[in-house]
């Protein structure tokens, strides 16, 4: 598939933003399921990937997996399942709360996050978990720990909060803008982006005690962003797939074709998956330069996309879905 990639050189400058009518996040109701229906007749996934039996109707939001048996996927209504098979069964884990994002600094330790907040740590692979405050009651989008230490949370009204002991506590970040914040990323303790409505993109390089606006592009969001190495990726509301091969001083732009891609994963600076909106799931094999697009006729959204090597991975979505490839998802 030819794929006309267009280059922008987006200048580094530093400006500070400040918008109004951001959306409280009390006022955000998440529509509850109905759950006395019949399950509905499942359509075909996309080629190279199979439904799993998540035990749930909920929408699921993150996805993580420490190995290709033991898993973490997390979402709303209280939503966290856990697998020990790569995904043959997947079992509660009694927490409290609507989940948006997971990360593990390694095997055994790792965060969730979501609304009014929330944030949860594990330090026995997600078999139980602790809830400790962060500070604020808006919502988190995004949590990325760099190591067992090291870690940030990031969320509506431009909200970005850091901690450098575990999770226990948090303290507000100076940051430039009151745009939601949907992601956050960092290549080492000093270099961090994060993303989110409007296109913003902010840039840190002491460890998130002050960020900078990098770009701000107000007909798109930014919904995910990650890191290989010096080579990183950002998905958009629409086509558009964001890219950088020196370490975010300067960012191009491919189109994929797709629209509303909410997120995106690398195994290696060549090999990585987006998933979007419309139940798509896209990868690339040159870097993010060109991508392919799997759809089948699933609708469900998938929202979330994680791989342990270049063939096994699971996306998840809509109405508990969870698909698995073991072939690359060719």
């Amino acid at each position: 598939m030819n794929k006309k990639t267009k280059y922008i050189l987006i200048t580094f400058f530093t400006a500070l933003i400040a918008f109004n009518g951001c959306n409280d996040d009390q006022n955000i109701v998440i529509p509850p399921p109905t759950i006395n229906d019949p399950p509905p007749e499942l359509p075909d996934p996309p080629s190279g990937w199979n439904y799993q039996n998540s035990g749930t109707i909920h929408i699921l939001r993150a996805v993580h997996f420490i190995d290709e048996n033991t898993g973490i996927a997390a979402g709303y209504y209280n939503t966290l399942i856990r697998t020990t098979n790569g995904g043959t069964n997947w079992n509660p884990v009694n927490v409290t709360g609507n989940f948006t994002s997971i990360s593990f600094a390694d095997k055994n330790t790792g965060w969730i996050a979501g609304y009014s907040g929330k944030t949860y740590k594990t330090t026995n692979t997600g078999l139980s978990w602790e809830e400790y405050p962060s500070g604020t009651g808006n919502i988190l989008h995004s949590i990325f720990f760099l190591n067992n230490s090291t870690g940030w949370i990031s969320g509506e009204n431009g909200g970005i909060f850091k901690s450098t002991n575990g999770g226990m506590n948090w303290f507000a970040c100076n940051n430039t803008t009151y745009l939601s914040i949907y992601a956050v990323s960092f290549l080492d303790s000093s270099l961090g982006w994060a993303v989110g409505d409007f296109g913003v993109l902010l840039r840190t390089t002491d460890g998130g005690k002050y960020w900078y606006q990098q770009t701000y592009i107000n007909y798109l969001n930014f919904y995910s962003i990650f890191f290989v190495n010096g080579n990183g990726w950002i998905s958009s509301s629409l086509n558009d797939i964001y890219m950088t091969t020196n370490s975010g001083s300067e960012w191009f732009w491919t189109d994929t074709g797709q629209n509303l891609l909410n997120d995106i994963y690398f195994i290696s600076q060549q090999t990585g998956w987006a998933v979007s909106d419309n139940g798509s799931v896209l990868k690339s094999t040159n870097g993010g330069f060109n991508w392919s697009v799997n759809k089948g006729e699933m609708e469900s959204s998938l929202y979330s996309v994680y791989f342990v090597n270049p063939n096994t991975g699971w996306a998840v979505g809509e109405a508990g879905v969870i698909i698995k490839t073991t072939d690359g998802g060719k």
